[in-house]
């Protein structure tokens, strides 16, 4: 498969040739940003209210970052990836409301969610779990902190670079990984049990 390097914001004409199966390596802003986090940003929207950071074709990740201060300012060791299945319940908007051009995640979403993005030229990209140390390198400073009120949940926006591998597990043409695993799956579970 085909390896693509692309700068966040995403222009959507970037990810045209992008499939299932193609490994991205992201550069520019990555924005940490689960579940209470798109909560608050799709209040905002309903509400009218502007965001305190943009998100229009932005690249959003479901990770679990440690970072913290030092004397000589913020650090990260770990940049751990959580499943998204927490953030499946709000991904279909966030990707209307604000034209996410990439979620970073793992496991996948769903079958709306899979219509969004094809819809709105959106891809899912799998972090590989386990490599937390590994990522945590590919960042090069915390762009900024925003709604710290949220505790653990708080956004975090990463100046990161060839932040990767990752794996587009769902496409903008309505490809998913997983869909094509289980499939596999249940044709081979009456071999697999002599049914």
């Amino acid at each position: 498969m085909k390896e693509f390097r692309l700068q966040a914001p995403i222009s959507k004409g970037d990810l045209g040739e992008i499939t299932v199966g193609s490994t991205v390596y992201l550069s520019g802003i990555l924005y940490e940003m689960r579940g209470p986090a798109q909560v608050r940003a799709l209040e905002y929207r309903r509400d009218n209210k502007p965001l305190p950071f943009p998100l229009e074709n932005a690249a959003i990740a479901q990770t679990y970052s440690n970072a913290f201060m030092t004397a000589s300012g913020w650090k990260i060791n770990c940049m751990g990836i959580s499943t998204s299945k927490h953030a499946q319940p709000y991904a279909v908007d966030m990707i209307r409301n604000f034209k996410i051009s990439a979620i970073v995640g793992k496991g996948g979403m769903d079958r709306p969610v899979l219509e969004a993005m094809k819809e709105w030229n959106c891809i899912y990209l799998a972090q590989v779990g386990g490599c937390g140390a590994l990522y945590a390198k590919q960042v090069k400073r915390i762009q900024g902190i925003f709604w710290e009120d949220l505790g653990f949940e708080k956004v975090l926006a990463f100046a990161i670079e060839d932040y990767g591998p990752l794996l587009v597990a769902m496409d903008n043409k309505g490809n998913s990984l997983y869909e094509k695993v289980q499939e596999e799956v249940k044709r081979r579970i009456p071999h697999a049990y002599n049914l």
